[in-house]
Formats: structure tokens, C-alpha cells, sequence
């Protein structure tokens, strides 16, 4: 999430990019073991971007545990909030688009991007609509996303065999399917009718 003011962002991903670009960024995850490996990954990116003589940085991330149903932040707080591939799990969809809502300053901004049905994906504009939000833009990626994983897959299915040594061996299986190399269910989920959208959603003006 990008929090005002300065001008900041909340995000359910530890993804790195241009973190360091921003007046203010926070990252946010339900698992304080998540919360602590991000921290870490983090800092050590900072060190090596701070070591870097064309670097204007700003204040490192904030990771903060916490339940996306009961975002703890307060109203109008966040100026653009970031969620990839998690709401999918949440068990009240609602509740965590009505609390993006809350905490976003008006026409502050809401990517999102996760896979579903077409009825889900049907229920999901629905939602954004009753919490008071526009639909800015809206892209199928699911093409995208398959061919990602598909050349991808070499570079994981070696690094889990790297990471997960011999004397658990029996948990590989599991690991491939969880980080989607091979023939697992979430491709053949794709292939039979799942669709993965991001959308660009803005909050309304009061």
C-alpha cells in the first residue's frame, strides 16, 4: 500500500521492484512467519540499493501481520493498494474489498489481480461496484500467466530440488504442485475454464 502523507502503498506481495522508489510502502500478510522472511529479504535489498551512488531512496518498507478482512490502518490512510493472487483464499471477499475502501483516500487506486470462474469473476465486479468502486481497466491474463509458469519451470523444479534436501525428499511432490511445476491442478484448471484477470479499480469521490 502507498500511505499518505507521503504518498505510500499497501501490498499483499513481498515483491521488490521499485519499493525503494516510494515515499512510503507497507506490506502485509496474515503468516508473522511471512512478515518476518520479508523483512529480512528486504533489508538486504535496501543495503545493496543504498550502496548504489544514483540512488534517491526513500524509507525502507513496513511489513505489518494482520487479517485483510480487518485491515489494521486507519480510514483514507493508503493512496494505492496492491493484492496479487491471494483473495482467492480469503473466506469473506467482501469484507476485505469493503476494508480497501475504507482505508483508501478518495480516487486513491486498486490493483488487483487473482484467478477465477466467470461466475466468480461475475461476483467479484459485483462487490467492487457495491463498495464504490470504478472499473478503470480489466485484462484478461490468462494466457500470460500460463506461459510464465510453463518457462519458468526448469528454474523452480531446480531450486526446490536444491532447497529441499534428499532426507525429505517425499515432500517435493508437494512443493512442485504448491509452486505449479508440472502437470498440477491449477493448470489443468486453467485449461478446463479458470481465467486469471487484473483489474485497475478506483475509489469514487465522496
Amino acid at each position: 500500500m502507498i500511505r499518505r502523507p507521503p504518498r505510500s502503498t499497501l501490498s499483499s506481495s513481498s515483491a521488490a521492484s521499485d519499493v525503494y522508489k516510494r515515499q512510503s510502502y507497507v506490506g502485509l500478510d496474515l503468516n508473522p512467519l511471512q512478515i518476518e522472511m520479508a523483512h529480512n529479504f528486504h533489508v538486504l535489498q535496501r543495503d545493496k540499493v543504498l550502496n548504489n551512488a544514483n540512488c534517491s531512496c526513500h524509507q525502507p518498507p513496513l511489513f505489518v501481520q494482520g487479517d485483510a478482512s480487518a485491515l489494521p490502518f486507519q480510514a483514507e490512510s493508503f493512496d494505492v493498494v496492491l493484492n496479487v493472487e491471494s483473495s482467492h483464499d480469503y473466506p469473506e471477499f467482501e469484507d476485505f474489498v469493503t476494508e480497501v475502501g475504507r482505508v483508501l483516500a478518495p480516487l486513491g487506486t486498486f490493483f488487483i489481480a487473482d484467478f477465477r470462474n466467470d461466475v466468480g469473476f461475475a461476483h467479484m465486479e459485483t462487490v467492487f461496484v457495491s463498495a464504490g468502486f470504478d472499473v478503470v481497466a480489466r485484462e484478461d491474463i490468462t494466457n500470460l500467466v500460463v506461459a510464465s509458469m510453463r518457462e519458468d519451470e526448469v528454474r523452480k523444479s531446480r531450486l526446490i530440488d536444491t532447497l529441499v534436501p534428499w532426507y525429505i525428499g517425499f515432500l517435493r511432490p508437494t512443493v512442485r504442485a504448491w509452486a505449479g511445476v508440472g502437470n498440477t491442478t491449477m493448470k489443468r484448471a486453467f485449461a478446463s475454464g479458470t481465467k486469471y484477470f487484473r483489474y485497475q479499480l478506483q475509489k469514487q469521490a465522496r
